[in-house]
């Protein structure tokens, strides 16, 4: 994993359109103890930090990339977010 790009992200976190709030969003990954690591915002503003495995907002995280997690929910429905691009 490389270094965040922490002018970037300070750029995006002004942005008032960077991040889709009306859908579950990743905004941001992260190395724990444990391995990767990231950041979830619900629709409705809540935040939890997931790890694989953790079932959130009734969704499994089943996989944490650099900048994407992967959630798969009840019926099996596997899906990808992305963090928000530039």
């Amino acid at each position: 994993m490389s270094e965040p790009d922490l002018g970037f992200a300070t750029a995006k976190a002004t942005l008032p359109a960077a991040l889709d709030t009306h859908a579950l969003s990743v905004i941001g990954v992260m190395v724990s103890n444990s391995g990767l690591a990231a950041f979830l915002r619900s629709s409705d503003g809540k935040i939890a930090r997931v790890s694989p495995g953790d079932v959130v907002f009734g969704m499994t995280v089943t996989a944490i990339r650099d900048a994407q997690v992967m959630l798969t929910d009840s019926a099996g429905r596997t899906q990808a977010l992305q963090l928000p691009h530039s």
